[in-house]
């Protein structure tokens, strides 16, 4: 985990920030619908997460792919301190 603002410490955590959110910057590029929601739990029990990303214009099929996913897995508790 990161500090806040860790990416205005210069370039290499700037480059680091922008290669973190690459699938992001591209789904907005793009235009495309995109959604990250909460996929459980890892082995460590640190939160998991999963990015989904829909068709052009598919803002529905999306919503609703992010709704079964949500439906299928169980809510994270606080990861460990």
């Amino acid at each position: 985990m990161r500090e806040p603002d860790y990416d205005l410490g210069g370039a290499a955590p700037a480059d680091r920030a922008w290669r973190d959110l690459r699938l992001t910057v591209a789904a907005n590029f793009l235009g495309l619908p995109a959604l990250a929601l909460p996929a459980g739990q890892g082995a460590d029990g640190m939160p998991t997460g999963v990015q989904l990303i829909g068709p052009l214009l598919g803002d529905e099929l999306l919503l609703a792919a992010g709704r079964d996913i949500e439906a299928a897995v169980p809510a994270a508790g606080a990861p460990p301190v």
